[in-house]
């Protein structure tokens, strides 16, 4: 979405592609949270290695720093945009 909303010339499209974004976030945070690997890790008993915590904090720390850093960027957009503010 990041690289379409860059070539994306039309306010209008530019618009949806965020209220696109805002619609899947929730989603996709919930898709990563149900964490399939999680039943494959109890499945296989390597749930007592530290690799796969690691790997999970790893994946969490990712998650937030990737939000905190793009939050303030997209909302920035939105307002130039005139998309609808949370």
């Amino acid at each position: 979405m990041a690289l379409r909303l860059r070539q994306e010339t039309s306010l209008e499209r530019r618009r949806s592609l965020l209220d696109l974004s805002r619609a899947v976030f929730g989603v996709m945070y919930a898709a990563i949270a149900s964490l399939p690997g999680r039943r494959r890790g109890r499945v296989r008993g390597t749930t007592g290695q530290g690799w796969i915590w690691l790997s999970l904090g790893l994946l969490l720390a990712i998650l937030v720093y990737m939000s905190l850093l793009g939050s303030p960027y997209y909302h920035r957009v939105r307002k130039a945009v005139g998309a609808a503010l949370r």
